[in-house]
């Protein structure tokens, strides 16, 4: 019968036009239900980014937002398979073993308007090049002898043979950015009001509360879900549930591994658990004369109950790190956990002639998790006649920058390739470690020219025999990724570092 009545309908219209009426607006069944979406989609984030810069962005907090907002020539799937998919780049074929070409897309335009063009490419990856918190991810690039061939043509080169290129492009330091903006602009000024040419446009920043996005309806892909982003900068993981629970927000990033069960019990919203990428650790300066001794970093090491450590932070969400790197990870090697032995520790105390103690500062973040952290290990670290003062600063570059001096610190590592997680050990990378080891710079360099799986494997895992020996670093935890999510989101994709392709999520009223 309703079939019936449908095409009388049809009929009827057909009629209506055909004598040069204005048809009537079709009959909606009764039993049909409109679905309505928000035109904002709320973000609870847990950090404010200290900038906006892809050529910056080694934080998550800062990858979070400028994902949305720049593209990258290629994508490469976070899953660790390697597949990689056009972004900018239409296509790619190696011309030798150091030079990778580049065919463009023609059709893309920045978000000020001007076109994206083989230049801006050459620009943004010479100036990640020059940057030093992108340097040592650009390392193995040639921009000298790199060249546009023509406007949407452009031909990389390489020191070496570069296995990690693709990982390399698609990563957050990628970022293509427009030339002629940002030599107009200035560094602090873009850093502040981003230009780029991804499905979202920077709006607005209210630093400590929000940072705003607004859909880039001209964009080259196919467009976003919704209207409008709204990153809201909530610190405490304890707040971010609690605007869960008031419906403040539609999605929670970097929920705390023992809030999850709290998010499963609030009406409408449910958490979305997940192996991550994701590693913490505690590094030693070895620019400190105190932490040259290497026998009180074995010290300190054996000193840490990371079981104890795992549970008081992160609950039953989150794993003792038994290697250098994330056990999801290609080449990793299972080292097995570092023993918690403090009778040991106190020996290599008296070894490192500190059986009377020895005074440190631990630096941390000032985050809720990192500053449980240093909590604990401050407690365990009493134990064997270790002071901790602990440091609280949010940008460990800045505060180095400013003139201070680092001694332990604690850190979080974020990805899917060995030579990216390890760029922490780089002399050029710097930062809280500061290894400063020509061999040590001289193998990592080596490891990203092989490009034998297998090869790359042996070689790497003798790196990772030379980390453990060394000790400058403690890994101590693999941590879950976490999200509270809304029932009514709809296009929700997980992702492992919280990188979330927001442009495909919409939520309804």
């Amino acid at each position: 019968m309703r079939k019936f009545l449908v095409l009388l309908m049809i009929i009827a219209m057909v009629s209506t036009m055909a004598i040069g009426c204005t048809p009537e607006p079709e009959a909606v069944d009764p039993g049909d239900t409109v679905v309505e979406y928000k035109d904002t989609l709320t973000i609870a984030t847990y950090k404010d980014p200290a900038t906006l810069d892809p050529m910056e962005s080694n934080k998550i907090d800062i990858i979070i937002v400028g994902h949305q907002i720049f593209n990258n020539l290629v994508d490469e799937a976070s899953d660790g398979s390697g597949v990689v998919s056009p972004e900018l780049a239409t296509s790619w074929e190696y011309l030798d073993d150091t030079t990778l070409r580049f065919h463009l897309r023609d059709d893309v335009k920045f978000h000020d308007g001007s076109d994206f063009t083989a230049e801006d490419v050459l620009f943004s990856f010479t100036r990640a090049k020059a940057n030093p918190i992108s340097a040592s991810t650009f390392k193995m690039f040639d921009m000298e002898n790199s060249v546009a061939v023509d406007p949407y043509t452009v031909d990389l080169k390489f020191v070496g043979p570069f296995a990690p290129v693709f990982n390399t492009l698609s990563g957050g330091r990628a970022g293509i950015v427009p030339k002629a903006t940002v030599e107009a602009m200035g560094d602090a000024e873009f850093a502040r009001a981003p230009v780029g040419s991804g499905p979202y446009v920077f709006e607005e920043w209210i630093t400590g509360a929000e940072i705003k996005l607004t859909r880039n309806d001209n964009y080259w892909g196919d467009v976003a879900k919704t209207k409008n982003l709204s990153y809201k900068v909530i610190t405490e993981p304890s707040s971010r549930v609690i605007a869960l629970e008031t419906g403040e927000v539609d999605i929670a990033v970097e929920i705390a591994g023992t809030d999850a069960k709290r998010v499963e019990e609030i009406e409408g919203y449910h958490a979305v658990v997940g192996q991550s990428n994701r590693y913490t650790l505690l590094t030693f300066s070895m620019s400190d004369d105190t932490l040259a001794n290497k026998d009180l970093r074995y010290a300190l090491s054996y000193a840490i109950d990371r079981e104890a450590l795992n549970m008081a932070v992160y609950g039953d969400t989150a794993k003792v790190a038994t290697g250098y790197m994330p056990s999801n990870v290609a080449h990793y090697k299972d080292m097995g956990p570092m023993p918690y032995d403090v009778a040991m520790a106190k020996d290599y105390m008296a070894k490192a002639g500190l059986s009377d103690g020895v005074t440190l500062d631990l630096l941390n973040d000032g985050t809720a998790e990192f500053s449980k952290v240093v909590e604990v290990i401050q407690n365990m670290w009493a134990e064997i006649g270790v002071t901790t003062n602990i440091v609280t600063n949010p940008n460990s570059r800045s505060y180095i920058t400013e003139g201070n001096h680092v001694q332990a610190a604690t850190r979080s590592g974020n990805a899917n390739e060995i030579s990216n997680i390890w760029i922490i050990y780089d002399s050029t990378f710097g930062d809280r470690l500061q290894a400063n080891n020509d061999w040590l710079d001289a193998k990592l360099q080596e490891g990203m020219t092989i490009l034998d799986f297998d090869a790359r494997s042996a070689f790497y895992a003798e790196i990772a025999d030379w980390l453990y020996e060394e000790r400058y670093s403690v890994p101590l935890s693999y941590t879950a990724t976490v999200y509270g999510v809304s029932d009514k989101i709809e296009g929700f994709v997980y992702h492992p570092s919280y990188i979330l392709d927001f442009a495909l999520i919409s939520v309804q009223k």
